[in-house]
C-alpha cells in the first residue's frame, strides 16, 4: 500500500489515498497522481496545476479558472457509509469554493465548499438522483486565507458530520440515505460544470463502507500535521 506515517493513518474501507508529499504517490513531474491505497484509482492533473515543494511544503496549486483533479474508476458508494478527507488551504474570499466532489445534474452526487457568503463557513451539500438536496454549513471559527486546513466529511447513514483539525465542527442528517452512484471524484471542482477553487491541496483520501470515528479523525490528522509540519 506505501502508507508508512507515524503514527499511521486508519486503513480500514480506505480506497483512495493522494499524497503530494508522498514520492510514490507524487514524483515531481507528470499529470499522474497516483493511488497508494491498493486500488490503483489514480487522479489525473486536469490543465497543469503547478506543483511545490518549497520548504516541505509539497502541494498541489490551483488557479480557481479550469485546473483540478480527476479520479476515475472510483469504487460507487451507493447507500453505504462514507468518508472524505482533504488537506487544504484557499487564496480567495471571492465566489463559493469547491474543494472536491462528484455531483452532476439530475445524476445525484455531492460536494464540499466554502461559500461566497460567509468567509467562516464550509458546508457540503448531497443530492439524490431527482436533485432533492440536503445541505448544512457550519461556522469554523477563525478561518484564515492561505493557511492549511485538514478537513473531514462522514457519512453513517442518514448523519453527516464534518470535521476540522481533527475536531468535530457541524453535522446535520438527510431524510433518507441518498444512493450515490458517481464513480469519480474531483479534487478543487465539485463535478460537472465550471466549479472550481482557488488554493492548493496536498492530500485527499476517501473511505468507503467506512465513517471515521472522531478517535480515527484525530488519528488521521495527527498523523498528517507532523509530516507536513502544520
Amino acid at each position: 500500500m506505501g502508507l508508512t506515517h507515524s503514527p499511521r493513518i486508519a486503513t480500514d474501507g480506505l480506497v483512495l489515498c493522494l499524497d503530494a508529499g508522498n514520492v510514490r504517490s507524487y514524483p515531481g513531474s507528470g499529470n499522474s497522481w497516483l493511488d497508494l491505497s491498493g486500488n490503483n484509482t489514480n487522479g489525473v492533473l486536469q490543465n497543469s496545476p503547478t506543483f511545490n515543494t518549497d520548504s516541505r511544503d509539497f502541494t498541489f496549486n490551483f488557479d480557481g479558472s479550469n485546473q483540478y483533479v480527476s479520479v476515475n474508476n472510483v469504487p460507487s458508494i451507493a447507500t453505504n457509509d462514507f468518508t472524505c478527507e482533504i488537506l487544504a488551504k484557499l487564496n480567495t474570499s471571492t465566489g463559493t469554493q469547491y474543494f472536491f466532489g462528484n455531483w452532476g445534474y439530475l445524476a445525484g452526487g455531492f460536494y464540499f465548499a466554502r461559500p461566497g457568503w460567509s468567509l467562516n463557513a464550509f458546508y457540503f451539500a448531497i443530492y439524490d438522483t431527482d436533485s432533492y438536496d440536503s445541505r448544512n454549513s457550519g461556522n469554523l471559527g477563525g478561518f484564515e486565507l492561505d493557511k492549511y486546513y485538514h478537513l473531514v466529511v462522514t457519512r453513517s447513514g442518514t448523519n453527516i458530520t464534518m470535521y476540522k483539525d481533527g475536531k468535530y465542527f457541524t453535522a446535520f442528517s438527510t431524510p433518507s440515505i441518498y444512493k450515490v452512484d458517481r464513480t469519480y471524484m474531483n479534487i478543487h471542482r465539485a463535478g460537472d460544470g465550471a466549479t472550481y477553487s482557488y488554493g492548493s491541496t496536498k492530500l485527499f483520501r476517501m473511505y468507503i463502507n467506512k465513517a471515521l470515528f472522531p478517535n480515527e479523525v484525530q488519528q488521521n490528522y495527527l498523523a498528517t500535521k507532523g509530516r507536513f509540519n502544520l
